[in-house]
């Protein structure tokens, strides 16, 4: 396949905005973004090995709640998109305004529940005794912060659709530089009145408080196309899209939690290995992440402008070089995992299991950079319900089903839990393939 350098860039106004230039930086925020979680599980597994298992197992539960409000954020880019495409900057900012009305009362309700119903949501994830108490203090702490981390990831992805994405890595240096002073302060102060993983989870949202607040303020002196205002009709253009669009992650996070909940059955030791594990291989798919919105944010405009052919040649192009770029990372994570995962522990029995992980995961990743790819695109395209359809029946029948039976069932632990991940992401390219192929994300009105 030749490299097509004619869908590499858009024109907004006389502004050019090139596809390398927003990957660039939605790369660096993917990676700062994942680096909140790893960075504290670094200090934390220096400071306790339970806190390490409360925290992790407290951040999955917290995670289904952010993919709640990213649905009003994936609603409101898309429309946005469109309409920028359209040329029509008035509407985009009120879409905007009432996405962002919109995740804030979200965020304020969402904190107030898992606040108020943390002990019983984490025992549900089968934790006890000591990490149960653990997962509690740090989980209602989150939960405080919700709010704040729902406006965080929005304004990031409005700055990114008007083609601000430079920005962004600002904001990703700086929030997780003060998350990272903070957190090491936290665990290691004298502080008598809160424990300290109460404190680490202060300080996550301290640092994305800051990062909201540098974020808006650049929106604002941009002139970015925004009025705070909420109108119901534009909130339900928004859902309609954001909701099934949302759904991939919703059904991703749900799955990782429901298995999260499998593992707990195991103990602290396995729970641990697949944080570790978890914690390296969540980098391996960030660049084709980043691909995958900056290819979004093309399609949106191809959309609005109705030029389909353009689209065409944009996926397909993007979803080679997102291919390509998770079997270079896969294998480099394969190649050097030990001492990466000497960065989390020196326990070698976790170590050489870790090694037949990584393995494993090479056909986790390749079929996940197709899905990654092809979702953005079909949803950038209003053609939500397959992707809708097909990440939670994919969900239910593979990642949750197969790894209940494989993990549990026939005792494989975390082997049959990767070959689980590998068979969903597996199906869902199929069907994300044929579906494009089809040519019925055309045809799909907006």
């Amino acid at each position: 396949m030749r490299f097509d350098r004619s869908v590499t860039s858009i024109y907004d106004g006389n502004k050019k905005i090139t596809l390398i230039s927003l990957i660039i930086p939605l790369l660096m925020q993917n990676i700062f973004t994942q680096l909140y979680g790893t960075a504290n599980t670094i200090l934390l597994s220096g400071y306790s090995e339970t806190a390490v298992s409360a925290s992790s197992v407290a951040n999955q539960l917290l995670d289904i709640s952010v993919v709640l409000m990213t649905m009003v954020a994936v609603g409101t880019v898309i429309v946005s998109s469109i309409e920028l495409g359209a040329g029509d900057k008035e509407k985009a900012g009120h879409f905007a305004g009432t996405g962002a009305f919109s995740v804030l009362a979200l965020g304020i309700f969402l904190g107030a529940v898992n606040f108020f119903a943390a002990e019983p949501l984490l025992h549900l994830m089968n934790l006890r005794g000591e990490t149960l108490s653990l997962a509690c203090e740090y989980y209602r702490m989150r939960a405080l912060f919700l709010p704040v981390t729902g406006l965080l990831g929005f304004f990031n992805q409005l700055l990114i659709c008007n083609g601000f994405s430079k920005f962004t890595l600002v904001v990703g240096v700086s929030s997780n530089i003060i998350n990272f002073l903070l957190s090491f302060a936290a665990l290691y102060s004298d502080v008598s009145f809160m424990s300290p993983i109460s404190r680490v989870g202060l300080a996550v949202g301290v640092a994305q408080l800051i990062g909201v607040a540098v974020g808006l303020a650049f929106f604002i002196k941009n002139n970015c196309p925004f009025r705070f205002i909420y109108r119901l009709k534009m909130m339900v253009k928004i859902l309609k899209l954001g909701i099934p669009g949302a759904m991939v992650s919703l059904m991703f996070r749900v799955a990782q939690t429901v298995t999260t909940s499998f593992v707990a059955l195991m103990g602290d030791d396995v729970i641990n290995t697949k944080v570790y594990i978890n914690n390296i291989v969540a980098f391996v798919p960030q660049l084709c992440y980043a691909i995958s919105s900056a290819n979004m944010v093309f399609i949106g405009r191809y959309r609005g402008a109705r030029d389909f052919e353009s689209a065409d040649r944009c996926f397909k192009q993007n979803r080679a070089i997102g291919f390509s770029c998770n079997l270079v990372l896969s294998l480099l994570a394969l190649i050097f995992h030990r001492p990466l995962m000497m960065l989390f522990t020196s326990n070698e029995e976790i170590i050489r299991a870790a090694g037949v992980i990584f393995f494993i995961d090479l056909f986790v990743e390749l079929p996940r950079a197709i899905n990654n790819v092809s979702e953005g695109s079909l949803s950038a395209n209003g053609d939500v319900r397959i992707t809708f359809m097909t990440s939670t029946l994919s969900c239910w029948l593979g990642s949750v089903g197969l790894s209940y039976i494989l993990c549990v069932v026939l005792n494989m632990g975390l082997v049959g839990l990767w070959i689980a991940f590998a068979a969903d992401e597996s199906i869902k390219s199929i069907i994300y393939i044929f579906r494009w192929r089809s040519g019925a994300w055309r045809r799909v009105e907006v």
